[in-house]
């Protein structure tokens, strides 16, 4: 810092005595003076550096050295109390300009470091700011860098999916064209609807043919079986009439052979046995209807036994039961019966076959175009 020394006739404007200061603050013998900078006729106080030239074996006191190592401005009283003030106070005077000396030059930064960070030497403070502009500049271009990194990443990821949006399409294109072209060979599209893009078929519902039921030809042949039933019954009556004519000279056609239970009794068991002969042949063929004759004529015989019994449930005691059956097998009229009971069916059965025959070519027809139509399939016009 440097020192000031007032001329003998000028007061100290800090107001301090200027016998009071030491001899260690005047200057010494062999010390180098720098000469004033301004007119010494000026009536201004002369500042001069004593730093420039000290005695070598000279030993500044302890405060000096303080002072030379970190630079204190005293404005107006002495820093400690019990110290005499120093004289080389620095004077601020606005009309009377002192010569600044290469301490002074640097006061405006040191009081600034002082100020701003805590007496921290301005170089530091100015290389931490030049650091932190650095670090700060540092920053700034990473992130730069990261979002130039990033952008590209984007651009490349966006031409990916250009390039895999062109090649869809490309597909697309080609698979349309597949299908035009195939539409045309097949003759199932026009000119203009084979350029268009493929349009999503709607689903058309149609009914699945029913699987035809079989017919049956019991109905007919039940309606037959009364017809044979009339004619064996006019058989079996004119045969009984004749047989009683023969034996007798007369008859009573009514009295003697219809009214009679070996007569109405077989005509009844003949119709139920031929029914149930055509509900078990139903479309069968006519061998059906031959061999089931016997069937029909076996039930036809035992019924007119039956029917021997009941005429002469009044005129027999059990233990004659017996005897009369015996007496009635080997009859005219149980054989005429069984005979009778075993042509009708053979006859009447041939019509009734002969219809089974037609009902199962039919019912082969309808089932061979409920096939057809399902390995066809649905036709849609």
């Amino acid at each position: 810092m440097s020192n000031t020394t007032p001329e003998p006739d000028k007061e100290i404007r800090d107001g301090s005595n200027p016998e009071s200061h030491t001899a260690d603050q005047l200057p010494r013998e062999g010390d180098t003076a720098v000469a004033p900078t301004v007119d010494p006729a000026d009536d201004r106080e002369i500042v001069i550096d004593y730093g420039s030239a000290v005695d070598p074996e000279y030993v500044e006191p302890e405060y000096v050295q303080r002072e030379h190592g970190e630079p204190a401005f005293v404005d107006a009283a002495p820093v400690d109390a019990d110290r005499p003030a120093e004289s080389d106070a620095r004077v601020a005077s606005s009309s009377e300009p002192s010569v600044l000396t290469q301490a002074d030059l640097r006061e405006d930064e040191i009081r600034a470091a002082e100020a701003g960070t805590g007496a921290v030497p301005a170089e530091q403070t100015v290389a931490q700011r030049l650091a932190a502009e650095r670090e700060a500049a540092r920053a700034e271009a990473e992130r730069a860098e990261a979002a130039r990194a990033e952008a590209e990443r984007a651009a490349e990821r966006a031409a990916a999916a250009r390039a895999e949006a062109d090649r869809q399409d490309q597909a697309d294109r080609e698979r349309n064209d597949r299908s035009d072209r195939n539409s045309d060979d097949n003759g199932t599209r026009d000119t203009a609807t084979a350029s268009a893009p493929a349009a999503v078929r709607q689903p058309i519902y149609v009914q699945a043919p029913s699987k035809p039921k079989p017919k049956s030809n019991r109905g007919f042949g039940i309606a037959v079986s009364l017809l044979a039933t009339a004619v064996f019954a006019a058989l079996y009556a004119g045969i009984l009439a004749l047989i009683l004519v023969v034996n007798n000279g007369s008859v009573d056609v009514l009295g003697d052979v219809l009214a009679k239970a070996p007569y109405w009794i077989p005509v009844i068991f003949f119709f139920l046995a031929m029914a149930l002969l055509v509900a078990v042949v139903n479309r069968g063929g006519w061998w059906a209807y031959v061999l089931g004759g016997f069937a029909v004529a076996a039930i036809v015989y035992a019924s007119f036994l039956g029917g021997v019994l009941v005429d002469q449930a009044n005129n027999i005691t059990p233990n004659q039961v017996s005897e009369t059956v015996r007496q009635a097998l080997l009859s005219p009229a149980a054989i005429i019966s069984f005979l009778v009971a075993r042509e009708v069916p053979i006859w009447f059965g041939a019509w009734i076959a002969s219809r089974g025959r037609k009902v199962r070519e039919r019912n082969a027809e309808a089932q061979a175009e409920y096939e057809r139509i399902l390995e066809q399939g649905p036709v849609v016009s």
